[in-house]
């Protein structure tokens, strides 16, 4: 099967989208597009297996809120089966249904802001501190939003420290600890990096 193709498989049947590709822009754009057209065909049961370090947090939100508002009628689940680390984090916090594989982490850190500190002015360093913290605001209350525990609670989930399965499981970041299940007949749909000869890829 050629890198991004759709695995045969009938258009109902459970979708399973792979995806571990940094968080940017491009790459939650082609995401979200293979979840939209999951629901286009019919499908009922999208599984995102995602295996990722993270990269853009507001990317990552806006992809996660876009994603956990689908119809309800279909059943989404996220699958961390190698790590979702940084704002991966955020992502997994889509599902409706979030599983766990053995030996998969979960960390979330503070929101950061990267970039050159060179000629920066303090009115510039100011608002850049404000907008962390109002991201680290907006962390929090998704944090609670998505999983039910108090905002005192998840506070302190955002400290760098990788959650194995059994305490993701424990806080109610993760419902449950669950080998990846591929369902014969599934359709498969990687996202995966473009290439010169590949510049659709999934997505």
């Amino acid at each position: 099967m050629a890198a991004g193709a759709v695995a045969p498989g009938d258009v109902t049947s459970p979708w399973i989208v792979t995806f571990s590709l940094f968080v940017d822009r491009r790459s939650v754009d082609r995401l979200l597009a293979a979840v939209h057209m999951a629901v286009a065909r019919g499908a009922k049961q999208i599984t995102i297996a995602m295996t990722c370090k993270g990269g853009s947090g507001g990317h990552a939100m806006r992809a996660s809120r876009e994603i956990a508002e689908l119809p309800s009628d279909v059943e989404l689940t996220t699958h961390n089966v190698g790590g979702a680390l940084s704002s991966a984090a955020l992502l997994f916090l889509a599902g409706r249904r979030r599983l766990v594989s053995p030996g998969a982490g979960w960390m979330l850190h503070p929101r950061v802001l990267y970039g050159r500190m060179a000629n920066v002015t303090a009115e510039q360093l100011l608002a850049w501190r404000d907008s962390g913290d109002r991201d680290q605001v907006e962390t929090e209350a998704y944090l609670s939003e998505r999983t039910g525990r108090p905002r005192v609670e998840v506070r302190g989930w955002c400290d760098g420290l990788l959650r194995p399965p059994a305490l993701a499981v424990q806080e109610g970041i993760a419902h449950a600890i669950a080998p990846l299940q591929i369902p014969a007949g599934a359709t498969l749909f990687p996202i995966v990096e473009p290439t010169a000869g590949n510049l659709w890829a999934g997505g």
